[in-house]
């Protein structure tokens, strides 16, 4: 691979495929380095600043994602990572209009990949297209009923739609009985029980999640109250014994479910 810091200027062609290779291999930041040179060399070519975009979003580097796509755009017509990125950008720095904006090029479009739809769905529901987000859960739901995790995103979709919680179950349901080992699933229908007075329903469903699976402080404190509010003391106390190991060791985090 030719070194990028050399002072000789090379071909746009060459700065992205030595961006692409770093990008492909997980080095983002030099990915970032080499096509922020490629750009100081060739300012007017649109796939270079795309490069630089969606390198410097996989770094995190929101600011500079939203500067490069927004003049690749100018350029070329963006790829769809390229939109997605762009969208992620957006929603990094509260510009929620301007991400429904590239959103709304990418949902439904020919050029998006399958791999990419649920993706389109998420930044959906963050920029508070909550009707869009689901319409395309359930297509992809109609495809892939097996699909767990988007029983969960469109069980999601309703609750922030302001669903009945008689809605809710079904999706969340199907999610747990297809992923059963994944407590964010099991938690989130607990919760729908706990909302319409069951508590021992809530337990029941609580009653299958391992707590040394779980990380989340929070949902810890949460499976506690249920287990205890429904008598099950033995789960409660195991509970709070994971939480107490998780705080006195710093390795407890807090992804929580909305509190549906």
């Amino acid at each position: 691979m030719t070194d990028p810091s050399d002072p000789a200027a090379y071909a746009a062609e060459h700065y992205l495929t030595v961006a692409d290779s770093y990008a492909d291999a997980g080095a983002f930041d030099r990915a970032v380095a080499v096509a922020r040179r490629g750009v100081g060399d060739h300012p007017d070519d649109g796939r270079l600043w795309e490069r630089l975009g969606v390198a410097a979003w996989a770094c995190g580097d929101f600011p500079t994602a939203v500067h490069a796509l927004e003049t690749a755009e100018f350029l070329v017509p963006l790829r769809p990572l390229a939109r997605l990125a762009l969208t992620d950008a957006y929603l990094a720095r509260g510009e929620v209009r301007s991400a429904r904006r590239v959103l709304r090029t990418l949902d439904g479009a020919p050029d998006v990949g399958g791999d990419l739809i649920p993706h389109v769905a998420g930044r959906l529901f963050r920029a508070g297209a909550h009707t869009q987000a689901a319409r395309i859960w359930r297509g992809l739901l109609r495809q892939n009923p097996g699909y767990a995790e988007g029983h969960y995103r469109y069980a999601l979709c309703l609750w922030a739609l302001n669903a009945e919680p008689e809605d809710l179950f079904i999706p969340l349901h199907e999610a747990v009985r297809l992923a059963p080992d994944v407590p964010t699933y099991a938690l989130t229908l607990a919760n729908v029980w706990v909302g319409v007075g069951s508590p021992r329903d809530a337990a029941r469903i609580l009653a299958g999640v391992d707590p040394v699976a779980v990380v989340c402080t929070g949902c810890l404190t949460r499976m506690t109250t249920v287990f205890r509010n429904a008598g099950d003391f033995d789960r409660a106390v195991a509970c709070e014994a994971r939480l107490t190991v998780l705080i006195a060791t710093g390795r407890g985090s807090d992804p929580c479910p909305p509190v549906v």
